[in-house]
């Protein structure tokens, strides 16, 4: 079961096919489909209300994604990467997720999660990157 089917109590949100077979000739175009598929299941009536388990205990989905906002924006910056274009994060930005994550992040570094933290460039994007345990594919 995922967490949208646990969480947001949505039955049937997954594919059944692996991404390789969703992506086919174009993963950018996939990776795209599968975000408004999120994007619609969010804006379904109740949704962000819903109660359910989540890896940090239950609440709503509007908390979780509230508490987990590093997750989303760090795969945003791993697609990007894989694929070089522009990630939209900010230097701004990138400073104040750099803030909060210095909080927050240790509770999530195992496997399966986020790696240990490297040595990175003085950059605010990079050093933000580098804490999460990211390296650039294009490095």
């Amino acid at each position: 079961m995922t967490f949208t089917e646990a969480a947001c109590g949505i039955r049937g949100t997954v594919p059944d096919e692996s991404f390789e077979v969703i992506a086919g000739e174009d993963p950018v175009v996939a990776t795209g489909l599968i975000v408004n598929r999120v994007w619609e299941a969010l804006e379904t009536p109740g949704v962000l209300e819903h109660h359910g388990p989540t890896i940090i205990g239950e609440m709503t989905v509007d908390d979780f994604l509230g508490a987990m906002w590093i997750d989303p924006m760090t795969h945003s910056w791993d697609l990007a990467d894989s694929v070089d274009v522009d990630h939209g994060i900010s230097d701004d930005q990138a400073n104040a997720l750099y803030t909060e994550a210095l909080e927050s992040i240790e509770a999530f570094r195992r496997p399966g999660g986020y790696a240990d933290a490297l040595q990175g460039s003085n950059d605010p994007v990079g050093r933000l990157m580098a804490f999460l345990g990211r390296t650039s594919v294009r490095s």
